[in-house]
């Protein structure tokens, strides 16, 4: 039930008007006396919620997770997401907080309101606190350190004795945890990461588990270089062991556990360290092989990972940088790659995706043309796709049509003036 702000503010009015008692408390700081109602008093600005005062049901309240101070005011109907609780501060102004699609990163489809902005919160203070330089968070829950340490050594009876039963419940667990940055760093340790790997390998664990085994190594490494680096300086060769789980699950069509397994190898592949093997491992093969007997949300995840690997000119610069780095390709290993990929995407277009990974392809082979113009021969059946407006926006959207006509000018030539030439060969 919504309350208009008319008349929840009468009902609280009301409450007050009633003689609701007031609660007081003395400040620790100042030894003065403070006083104030029991039932919120909401405004349509942020205000303070006192210890132990009743919030009424229908306001828009946020948390700042550094100091654990409480905020209120009137739902806002006009705001994309109503009723949530953002955690905002002087550790991350609310402006720096975006929301936007985070299932890619989190393997979850339909996540609602709230988790998003809760997901989107975390993620910035995460960012925030790694480009400061990693401290331990003294404001991890004691509760969390003992079910992270339970749920590890659930992972090591499993190593060590085979003791599959409390997996399930261990996984889960992690697979929650592993966003913090502290948990993360430390599940990218050799035994625990060895014991994740060994159960994406066994045949005798069920695919449940091992999708959440994938999801734990994403979450960990994910916007995590201090457990990145951990992992790159280990003899864990982890780009080696996920592509060949990659292609196992491609042989066995376990579209669930691919996502997944993609969506850990895109966390890895953030350096020029791990794009390196990757080159040496033939990786764009196994992930085409993929692409093309994968569904949708195979194809949507992929194309994703090349877009924030590939098509990246940051991390193409740093790997150019590394003498030697290429051993069994050209050294124009980039962007042949990149062209292979504009061609595989072109292809795949026109054919019946579903809308939503329509535009994640399409978004990605935009990305390379617009980073890497060279890497991408357009070819006619694409440009055939693209000139007819009506017949995508029934496959891929009005709003991505949008973007594609912006784009067409600018990324792939006057669409006009081909027709113009067409009308002069006749």
């Amino acid at each position: 039930m919504k309350f208009s702000k008319t008349l929840l503010l009468a009902l609280v009015a009301g409450a007050l008007a009633k003689g609701e008692d007031e609660i007081c408390r003395v400040e620790k700081n100042s030894g003065k006396e403070i006083c104030y109602p029991k039932v919120f008093v909401p405004t349509e600005e942020w205000q303070v919620v006192w210890p132990d005062q009743v919030i009424p049901a229908g306001l828009h309240v946020r948390m700042d997770y550094e100091n654990g101070v409480k905020e209120a005011k009137i739902n806002d109907p006009n705001e994309e997401v109503e009723g949530v609780a953002v955690a905002v501060g002087e550790e991350v102004p609310e402006g720096e907080v975006v929301i936007e699609d985070l299932t890619e990163e989190n393997g979850d489809e339909g996540i609602s309101a709230n988790e998003k902005v809760q997901r989107a919160i975390e993620k910035a203070i995460k960012e925030k606190r790694i480009k400061e330089g990693h401290k331990p968070n003294p404001n991890i829950p004691e509760s969390d350190h003992q079910t992270f340490s339970d749920a590890v050594a659930a992972l090591r009876d499993y190593k060590v004795n085979g003791q599959a039963a409390m997996l399930p419940i261990a996984l889960s667990q992690l697979e929650e945890l592993s966003h913090e940055i502290d948990f993360g760093i430390a599940l990218s340790d050799v035994d625990p990461l060895n014991a994740l790997l060994q159960i994406l390998e066994d045949a005798k664990v069920d695919v449940e588990s091992k999708i959440m085994a994938a999801r734990t190594i994403g979450a960990s490494l994910r916007n995590n270089p201090h457990a990145l680096d951990k992992v790159i300086n280990s003899k864990v060769d982890l780009v080696k062991s996920l592509l060949d789980d990659l292609a196992q699950s491609s042989k066995e069509k376990a579209d669930k556990l691919s996502s997944s397994l993609v969506y850990a190898l895109s966390a890895v592949l953030k350096t020029p360290e791990t794009v390196t093997r990757f080159v040496d491992l033939h990786g764009g093969d196994t992930l085409r092989q993929l692409y093309e007997t994968g569904s949708d949300d195979v194809k949507g995840r992929v194309s994703t990972l090349i877009e924030d690997v590939l098509a990246t000119p940051d991390l193409h610069n740093d790997f150019s940088s590394i003498k030697g780095a290429v051993k069994k390709r050209s050294a124009n290993w980039w962007e042949d790659e990149l062209k292979e990929w504009s061609g595989v995407f072109q292809r795949s277009l026109p054919s019946k995706l579903s809308s939503k990974v329509k535009s994640k392809v399409y978004t990605s082979l935009a990305a390379i043309r617009r980073n890497f113009r060279e890497s991408v021969d357009v070819s006619e059946e694409f440009l055939e796709w693209l000139d007819h407006p009506k017949k995508a926006a029934a496959e891929i959207g009005d709003d991505l049509v949008k973007l594609i006509k912006q784009d067409r000018g600018e990324l792939w030539g006057n669409a006009k003036a081909r027709k113009y030439d067409a009308r002069d060969e006749l």
